[in-house]
């Protein structure tokens, strides 16, 4: 089925030059430019960040898995790592390791590990970051939280009037 059937210049003989705007050489071409240019805007959309702040922590798990295991994957067990494992940064890692399916980023601590399904559907990257994101300010919330109990000044309690000194 042709787009523009009525178009005068298919009514020449195939291989007149006006008949032909493109060849089939400039249409592969073409393809290939655009070809390249949609892998390389899914890539940059699906990359992760180099400048986000977990960006070691996705380092250190993607250097140890193969290249099969998108990045998309890598990015869902480094939240998983950080929410259920307990690991905050890269050097609390001991070793990342693709076994039966399952991606196993292990901690130096005992017990401080975290298990992601390698087969399963991983959420888009956006959507990742995004919750890593939350998972963040929750934590940096409890932290200063924590923060503020420990350095509040001690105030004994002196039975006098205020503004008296014990």
């Amino acid at each position: 089925q042709q787009l523009y059937p009525d178009d005068p210049r298919l009514k020449r003989p195939v291989g007149d030059p006006q008949r032909e705007l493109l060849n089939q050489s400039d249409v592969d071409r073409i393809n290939r430019d655009i070809d390249r240019a949609l892998d390389k805007t899914m890539s940059q959309a699906n990359a992760f960040p180099a400048n986000h702040p977990d960006q070691a922590m996705f380092a250190r798990i993607r250097g140890d898995l193969p290249a099969s295991i998108s990045d998309e994957k890598v990015a869902e067990a480094l939240k998983d790592a950080r929410t259920r494992g307990g690991l905050e940064t890269a050097a609390e890692i001991n070793c990342v390791a693709l076994k039966n399916g399952n991606i196993y980023v292990i901690g130096h601590v005992p017990g401080f590990r975290s298990i992601t399904g390698a087969d399963t559907p991983a959420p888009a990257m956006h959507d990742t970051l995004a919750s890593l994101g939350q998972s963040q300010e929750h934590v940096r919330g409890q932290a200063q939280q924590a923060h503020r109990g420990q350095n509040e000044p001690y105030a004994p309690q002196s039975g006098g009037p205020p503004g008296q000194q014990v």
